[in-house]
């Protein structure tokens, strides 16, 4: 009985301690959700818990809607008048945009919703503020003009729904798939593609849709998530600064912020992520070429 004990421990013991270092070996090679990716589904997880919180019967009075308008033409006639004498500039341009990001998200949290024709006209003037904005950019005045689409004045359809490159010159520095993190040094699945740029470039939206969420997190840094129907949608990630805000619709080619370095980064690059019914699809699949 002791030799029967004996030999056990001296030919399964060292082959029971193998079969353990073997998997878990395997264990420390298998890819790990990348970081960003994490952040991501906490940001989702807030808009869905935002969106019950936010739903009120509150909605827009004539005079408020009349004053929304108002404020409207007056920035269209504020334009008109600078476009005349040549004296608009980025910086303004950046400010006015901001200005009006603001009086968005205070109307899109208070109210049910905004009215479908307020909505239209709140997205010509974030079209001609960002198509004055990308003119401005002097590398690609050229080609300025047919960047952002028209207005969104209807429905589309499948036929009609295609992805553009969201900066205007890509350059990717990691892919879709199995990657080592660049931090970390660990195995990890990238979801997305980096793309590279400078602090301060223009990031833009890939595809007509509303904005589900704009804010900041740990890992993803600034993030802004756009919905596109049908069970798509983008993500854009260590933004510098943002251009919109949430609940805004938004135009293919419009200005969503600019390219930076916040969050979990080592340089500054574009996160972009586009997922279908939740799940990540490689963005080189859906891409026109650029």
């Amino acid at each position: 009985m002791r030799r029967s004990i004996s030999v056990f421990i001296f030919f399964a013991l060292p082959l029971t301690l193998l079969t353990a270092l073997f998997f878990s070996a395997c264990a420390k090679n298998v890819p790990l959700p990348d970081t960003v990716d994490e952040d991501i589904t906490a940001a989702l997880q807030e808009e869905r818990a935002g969106a019950s919180l936010r739903k009120s019967d509150r909605e827009m009075t004539r005079k408020e809607e009349s004053n929304w308008i108002a404020m409207i033409m007056s920035i269209h006639r504020r334009l008109d008048m600078q476009e005349q004498k040549r004296t608009l500039s980025a910086e303004e341009l950046f400010e006015i945009k901001r200005r009006l990001n603001r009086f968005a998200q205070q109307s899109y949290d208070y109210y049910t919703s905004l009215p479908s024709h307020l909505e239209i006209d709140l997205n010509r003037l974030t079209v001609r503020i960002d198509r004055a904005l990308i003119e401005l950019n002097q590398t690609h005045e050229k080609q300025y003009a047919g960047i952002i689409e028209v207005p969104i004045e209807r429905e589309y359809s499948l036929s009609d729904f295609s992805f553009r490159w969201p900066v205007f010159e890509p350059r990717i520095t990691c892919g879709y798939g199995p990657r080592i993190h660049p931090i970390t040094g660990k195995p990890s699945f990238h979801d997305a593609i980096d793309i590279t740029g400078s602090t301060g470039e223009l990031v833009l939206a890939a595809e007509r849709g509303r904005v589900v969420y704009t804010g900041r997190k740990t890992n993803a840094g600034n993030l802004v998530i756009l919905d596109h129907g049908n069970g798509y949608r983008t993500y854009y990630a260590h933004l510098n600064d943002f251009l919109t805000v949430r609940g805004m619709l938004i135009t293919k080619g419009q200005p969503l912020g600019t390219i930076g370095s916040t969050g979990r980064s080592t340089g500054p690059h574009l996160h972009f992520k586009i997922s279908l019914n939740g799940n990540s699809v490689n963005p080189l699949e859906l891409l026109a070429q650029p």
